[in-house]
């Protein structure tokens, strides 16, 4: 596995006793070989022990931890950047799947994955983990507040076109009102003059049958009346 172009991570990761490696793995074999032998000999197996090394040329500038228990040691070398605590977090992690499971082939695959997890996934350190989740939060709380000054641009604006609205609603009202009163208006003046109009019709009509009565009246009294001596002649001189 090759962490060299990789982020700051762990790099080497070892279980060693006072006779040597029983397992080992990571892109750092090469390198460690150099240095793990005489560094076992300086180790004292018979003491419970943690111990960091800083950076070193020997190492090529990379850090070394180890923690020593039960006379077996765990050893990683990671990117001076890299927080030692994870790497004591992870030795810790290989100590008690190491006392689970010692089989080298099978635990140089597991610390391969132990390596992965602890170096690039944030759940594998508390600090980190929750480091990350402020960074979320953060982010989650400045999306937040960056859509809510656009929601109040934008209900600014709507408020701006509702109250456009409402002006132009209540003149359009007003102006409705208006014509309606003067709709009435104008049906009243003509229901008046209907019925004005229909008052001097029936007037007219009993001025013109009064007058005919009286004219007819008068006719009758201007006829001429047959003499009586004209009318017994008549009678005497008929066959």
């Amino acid at each position: 596995m090759a962490y060299q172009n990789r982020p700051p991570s762990i790099v080497y990761a070892a279980v060693i006793d006072r006779t040597g490696v029983l397992v080992q793995t990571g892109s750092f074999v090469s390198v460690m070989n150099n240095v793990i032998i005489p560094l076992i000999e300086q180790m004292d197996f018979s003491i419970n022990t943690k111990k960091n090394f800083k950076p070193s040329s020997i190492v090529h500038d990379h850090t070394i931890q180890y923690i020593i228990e039960d006379s077996i040691g765990y050893i990683s070398a990671a990117h001076p950047d890299f927080q030692t605590r994870i790497c004591f977090s992870f030795l810790e992690q290989a100590k008690a799947d190491y006392k689970m499971n010692s089989d080298p082939v099978k635990f140089a695959k597991h610390l391969e994955r132990l390596i992965e997890y602890y170096s690039f996934d944030v759940s594998g350190d508390k600090i980190r983990y929750i480091q990350s989740e402020v960074d979320e939060c953060t982010r989650i709380m400045s999306n937040n507040i960056k859509n809510t000054f656009q929601k109040g641009a934008a209900l600014e604006f709507l408020e701006e076109k509702t109250s456009t609205l409402a002006s132009m609603s209540g003149l359009w009202s007003k102006a409705s009102t208006e014509l309606k009163w003067a709709e009435y208006r104008r049906n009243y003046i003509c229901l008046i003059s209907l019925v004005v109009f229909a008052v001097f019709a029936i007037i007219a009509g009993i001025i013109g049958m009064w007058l005919l009565s009286k004219n007819q009246g008068a006719i009758k009294d201007n006829l001429p009346i047959p003499h009586s001596s004209h009318i017994a002649t008549t009678v005497l001189h008929s066959p």
